[in-house]
């Protein structure tokens, strides 16, 4: 993301040597002449970083056609475990009038809110907290609920509450991606066999952190689950089917666009639209 800052380059110095510049950032940001991760200090993460850009701006274009609005222009919007704020970012410039990320992790948080003051964005705040414990009440309702790359961080017993969780935050759309347990990928990410949630929605399990991990060592592994051990990646169908059950009346797989060209990568990370 490179915009105009509002700040001076020897701020972003400091902020930047101040917010552990030994953890890569998840977010592509261009501060100035400065730059979060490129290609050339980590090629891995940069391409993943530029990868969850695209899929921010893939959200405010699919939002052009299945929102009552017709796009994110005046709507309210929260980006559930936001991270660094990349996304948030993106919906703020796109003209959401109010933009609200959730992050657990207090180094992501920390360097969200330094992304906001920098590049001078007034419609979006950050707020530090566990996801699963979003007060809706007290939130309200969004016209979109962007949820992206944390429900196939939550156990099993998480699942079906995150669901009801986010159908209730949801005013108009909710944007999902996640991982789901494709076969094809059910021996090379190690998962396991577990017993489907009360009967009906069938998954597996992924393995997130050693048993013995501590909680400030599960904290330092930003790009795993806060606390869990393990994971539940729910099969394709039955995500859709609790999706449904929680109250969407509209379910929708994106084949295309999707910021992963083959279809076997696109079964396994889906993308998916639904609307209450």
């Amino acid at each position: 993301m490179q915009h105009d800052i509002v700040v001076s380059e020897e701020e972003v110095e400091r902020e930047l040597a101040r917010l552990d510049p030994a953890t890569p950032w998840s977010h592509h940001y261009k501060f100035g002449s400065h730059e979060t991760i490129s290609a050339a200090r980590d090629e891995k993460f940069y391409k993943k970083s530029i990868g969850l850009e695209r899929l921010g701006e893939l959200a405010i274009d699919i939002a052009k056609y299945h929102t009552r609005a017709g796009g994110i222009a005046g709507q309210r919007v929260i980006d559930i475990a936001s991270a660094e704020g990349g996304h948030s970012l993106l919906f703020a410039r796109g003209g959401a009038k109010e933009v609200l990320g959730v992050e657990g992790r207090s180094l992501y948080m920390e360097r969200a809110k330094f992304a906001a003051r920098a590049y001078g964005l007034s419609n979006v705040t950050f707020t530090q907290g566990d996801v699963r414990k979003i007060d809706a009440a007290k939130a309200g309702r969004f016209d979109i609920v962007f949820c992206s790359g944390i429900l196939h961080h939550l156990g099993k017993d998480d699942f079906l509450p995150m669901l009801k969780l986010l159908y209730e935050l949801t005013g108009d759309m909710m944007f999902l991606y996640t991982h789901v347990s494709h076969p094809e990928k059910i021996e090379p990410y190690r998962l396991k066999p577990t017993e489907p949630i009360n009967g009906r929605y069938a998954g597996y399990l992924f393995q997130e952190h050693s048993e013995a991990a501590t909680a400030s060592e599960r904290e330092a592994q930003v790009r795993a689950s806060l606390d869990n051990t393990y994971s539940f990646w729910a099969t394709p169908g039955s995500l859709v089917d609790a999706l449904k059950d929680v109250g969407y009346s509209i379910v929708s797989n994106v084949v295309h666009p999707h910021i992963f060209g083959r279809h076997e990568d696109r079964a396994f990370r889906p993308i998916i639209v639904a609307r209450r």
